[in-house]
Formats: C-alpha cells, sequence, structure tokens
C-alpha cells in the first residue's frame, strides 16, 4: 500500500511539472507555496523506493510520512485559509508572547521569593534530625505545616533548615506535592507550576498547598490573579488575535467575497460614468 501511494504521488508531481513548468513560469509548480510539501513528500517517496541513505536513513524518512496527510488541504480551501490566517498572526501573536513571558517573569520571581521551600514544610518529630533524618508525621494524613500549628513533640520544619538535602527523605516522591514538580524553588520549575496553573488544571490545590503552607491571603490573592489575569484576559487577547487573523484572511481568500467585491467596484464605476455622461451631455445643451 506505501509502494501505490508512493507511486501515485510521484505521477502526480510528474504530471503537474509537465503541465506548468518547475520553475520560470509564473505559475509554474514550486510558485505555490502550498506544492512545496508535495514536493517533500514526493523527495521522500523517491529515497524511500530507491533505499537511498541505508537503513538508519530510511527509518528517519518514514517518520516524515506524517506529511503526507497534509496533502489533503488541496481539498479544503477553508482549512487552508486558517493555515494562512495562523500565519499572519504570528506577528502579533509574537507581541501577545512576550506580554505573556514578562507577566510569568512577574508571578514566577514573586512566587520565589514568598513560596520557596514552602511545600517541604512538615510536622516533624523532634528538634533536630537523627543520623541525616528527620522524620515527620503521616497519620492520620500526610499534610503542610506552618510555625506553631504542630502538636506537642514535633515542629513546623523543611529538611534545608538543617542542611538536610530533600532526596535523604525522598520527600519529591510524596503525591501530596505533585512529585515535587510543581514548586517555586527555582524560576524553571515557577513556570511550569505557573504554566500549569493557567490551564486550570489543579491550581485550587496548589493554592490549598501554599494556604496550608504560609499566608493564606497573600496565597490566595496570588493564585487568583494570576488565574484572572493570564488565564482569562491573556489567552482571552490571543484568541481575539486569531479571531481577527482568520476573519481578515476569509475576506482576503474567498473567491465569493472576492467576486462580490469586483462587482461592486464595477457598478460604482458604471455609476460614475453615467453621471459624467449626463454632466457632458447638459454641458452641451446649455452651449
Amino acid at each position: 500500500m506505501n509502494t501505490a501511494f508512493s507511486i501515485a504521488f510521484i505521477i502526480e508531481f510528474l504530471v503537474k511539472v509537465i503541465a506548468k513548468g518547475l520553475f520560470m513560469h509564473p505559475n509554474s509548480y514550486l510558485r505555490d507555496i502550498w506544492n512545496w510539501l508535495d514536493g517533500t513528500v514526493v523527495v521522500i517517496s523517491v529515497f524511500e523506493l530507491a533505499e537511498i541513505g541505508g537503513k538508519s536513513g530510511l527509518k528517519a524518512l518514514r517518520t516524515l510520512r506524517v506529511l503526507r496527510p497534509l496533502r489533503s488541504l488541496h481539498a479544503f480551501p477553508a482549512m487552508k485559509r486558517l493555515i494562512v490566517s495562523l500565519g499572519h498572526s504570528l506577528v502579533s501573536l509574537s507581541y501577545a508572547g512576550l506580554f505573556l513571558l514578562f507577566v510569568f517573569l512577574i508571578f514566577g520571581i514573586f512566587a520565589i521569593k514568598q513560596f520557596s521551600g514552602k511545600f517541604y514544610y512538615r510536622c516533624r518529630i523532634g528538634p533536630e534530625p537523627t543520623d541525616g533524618f528527620w522524620p515527620y508525621v503521616v497519620s492520620p494524613h500526610e499534610q503542610l505545616c506552618v510555625p506553631g500549628v504542630c502538636g506537642v513533640g514535633t515542629v513546623c520544619a523543611r529538611p534545608s533548615l538543617r542542611n538536610l538535602h530533600y532526596e535523604n527523605e525522598h520527600i519529591n516522591d510524596s503525591e501530596l506535592i505533585n512529585y515535587g514538580v510543581t514548586n517555586f524553588d527555582s524560576l524553571p520549575f515557577a513556570f511550569v507550576t505557573i504554566f500549569q496553573m493557567i490551564t486550570m488544571e489543579g491550581w485550587v490545590n496548589i493554592m490549598y498547598l501554599l494556604m496550608d503552607s504560609g499566608k493564606k491571603g497573600m496565597a490566595i490573592a496570588f493564585c487568583v490573579l494570576l488565574v484572572v489575569i493570564c488565564s482569562f484576559f491573556l489567552m482571552n487577547v490571543i484568541l481575539a488575535i486569531l479571531s481577527e487573523s482568520i476573519d481578515e484572511s476569509g475576506g482576503l481568500e474567498d473567491p465569493e467575497k472576492i467576486k462580490e467585491g469586483n462587482a461592486i467596484a464595477q457598478s460604482i464605476r458604471r455609476g460614475r460614468l453615467q453621471r459624467a455622461k449626463k454632466n457632458n451631455a447638459k454641458s452641451k445643451d446649455e452651449d
């Protein structure tokens, strides 16, 4: 089946090149950007059929078969207009992306200053660690803490306060803190956590963790502002840019709209010519 499709694509390529020319003619094959994709698929098919590049090279080429379904774009003009509109919106989207990165930096730096290491606070058994290990209370369930809320014989602390590494007690293996993936200990992890929160996936759980391990009011204000500004406002700005670009590209690419615009322009020209003729006739009669 793969060979049959490859031969069909090659025959189609040859017919189009013979009929239109390869590059020199204004309407030649390569003058259409959409044909570049088809040409790439044909070249890949030729290399695969000729077994050029050895087995390792063929494996890499076979992964490029995913480009073949994109050839169907020729049969769907609306889809082509959508892709063209996405290309036109890249400049505006880059500005929106830079602004989003700026907001990420602001919230990330603030979170590092206020919440760094907060997810490792536990009710530790005993005032000091023993043999490099500082056990913490896990019954009836594991939870974060703030100083002053632990029971008798325990103290709310984190391993780094006694120069212990988190790996010693495998605290990052805890499901409570998402296995150490979402935290505000460094800027990269802060970016990952902020990105998860603006997708509205588990942001409430992160807010509860911050509330359990620190100031509740600050945690609520931080999380709510982050979701409102990034998830609601900025994401809607990006969608508005895409929608505007799609509307503009649809108006430029739709043949029906082009015909309609040409018809209106012709009617306006005809009206002007008729008025000019009438004015000329009146001026001759007056003379």
